[in-house]
């Protein structure tokens, strides 16, 4: 992204179980009026923004767009909206767990990564309460304002469902969006493949940057 020319912000986050959903979501919140307030010192126009999140993080930018994006959703979660919803430009979404209920069904079934993720949703939700669980779905409370979307993720123990089903909905909405997905004919892509140097990393990497250019 450095090369492309973007400014680059790194977030970090509180872990559960001790801070659970949506404590990350205000948490980001916070950063952004952060970085909205010192954008001078550190160089960065506020008035194009891109969010970026992989596994858990792109659950979390997902439900903080959609917190800037539909106000009926924000009120229902508590949440107020902390920037300028015409400034978020995009949002790329990075092997994201996008329906934090189905967390523990990774697809081409890893039964490690399987466990894994369902104890780590666990710990992020602390219920089994389906209103929170359906709550905390990025895919089924985005609405026409969500932001334009690059979506990509992995094909072995991982999300591919979530992102097509997201990329399906925000079809149906009507918001740009790009799915970079690969048949295991190609390739065997775990999940996060796109933090491990590849052919498909560096062809992921330019098709993101070529769908933010027409974008951003």
């Amino acid at each position: 992204m450095l090369d492309a020319g973007y400014n680059v912000v790194s977030v970090n986050y509180a872990f559960a179980p001790s801070y659970r959903f949506p404590t990350q979501t205000i948490q980001l919140g916070q950063a952004m009026q952060f970085l909205e307030t010192n954008a001078d010192r550190y160089g960065l126009d506020m008035s194009r923004v891109v969010l970026a999140g992989t596994s858990a993080g792109g659950h979390i930018v997902g439900n903080y767009a959609t917190v800037q994006t539909n106000s009926d959703y924000a009120r229902a979660l508590g949440i107020e909206p902390t920037m300028d919803r015409n400034a978020l430009k995009a949002i790329v979404f990075e092997s994201a767990a996008l329906d934090v209920g189905r967390a523990g069904a990774p697809q081409s079934p890893s039964p490690s990564n399987g466990f894994f993720f369902d104890v780590a949703a666990r710990n992020y939700l602390d219920t089994t309460d389906a209103a929170l669980v359906a709550q905390a779905n990025v895919i089924d409370n985005v609405t026409a304002d969500f932001p334009p979307s690059f979506i990509s993720d992995g094909n072995t123990g991982t999300f591919p469902d979530q992102a097509a089903e997201l990329s399906a909905e925000l079809d149906r909405v009507g918001v740009a969006n790009r799915l970079n997905l690969y048949s295991k004919n190609e390739a065997r892509l775990d999940h996060s493949f796109m933090s491990v140097d590849s052919q498909w990393t560096d062809e992921y990497s330019r098709l993101k940057i070529e769908f933010l250019r027409d974008i951003v």
